[in-house]
């Protein structure tokens, strides 16, 4: 995101899959939770379900935090199927990362990716 900005603004996508509790994220995808309000659609969201985490993890303050989803495959894909997550990445965005930037822009040089799976 930048060189200057505090801890929260240099996280660029964080999800807590909690729209899990409308079920309407079928149709309208996962918004994360950052200042960017990035959108992550899925592909093929018929193999996919959402269910209440079962994991250990900081459950944020009450009443202020959505409780946390996980993104939990229904079966396993077929060789001819495609499933995963889609995120539009404008030029300039906050997941607009790569080695194409200057060096005037060294951190959309370099990005940590972090993905907890089980």
């Amino acid at each position: 995101v930048g060189e200057g900005r505090t801890d929260d603004e240099n996280l660029s996508l964080y999800l807590r899959f909690s729209e899990g509790e409308n079920g309407r994220w079928t149709d309208d995808g996962f918004k994360d939770i950052t200042v960017y309000g990035n959108k992550v659609i899925l592909m093929n969201e018929n193999l996919f379900t959402v269910a209440k985490t079962s994991s250990n993890v900081d459950e944020g303050e009450h009443g202020k935090v959505r409780p946390l989803y996980d993104l939990v495959f229904q079966r396993d894909t077929l060789a001819h199927e495609q499933a995963g997550v889609a995120i539009k990445v404008p030029r300039g965005s906050s997941l607009d990362v790569g080695m194409f930037h200057s060096s005037a822009h060294d951190s959309r040089q370099r990005a940590t990716l972090e993905f907890w799976y089980f």
